[in-house]
């Protein structure tokens, strides 16, 4: 399933500062370069990770999608949020 099959218009509206873009391993979460929104691809995880938790089903769709895609992306930007909140403590 692609990105464009998966979201809807209105759910892409939030896509603030990043896409869904295919890679050779499959489909990944990259901040758009041209964009000033966030530093890095780790960052604009954490922001969607974030909204996810507050209700915003949008943002959870993109981790649901990320996860079903390419499990080893979903795997490895998971890893720094969960270690981030680890140091929390």
């Amino acid at each position: 399933m692609t990105p464009y099959e998966y979201f809807t218009d209105k759910d892409r509206e939030s896509f603030n500062g990043f896409d869904i873009f295919e890679s050779e391993d499959g489909y990944q979460l990259q901040i758009e370069d041209d964009e000033d929104v966030f530093k890095n691809d780790y960052e604009a995880w954490a922001f969607i990770w974030g909204r996810s938790q507050k209700g915003s089903d949008v943002h959870q769709k993109i981790i649901d999608f990320i996860r079903q895609e390419n499990i080893e992306e979903y795997r490895l930007l998971s890893k720094d949020i969960f270690i981030d909140k680890i140091k929390e403590f």
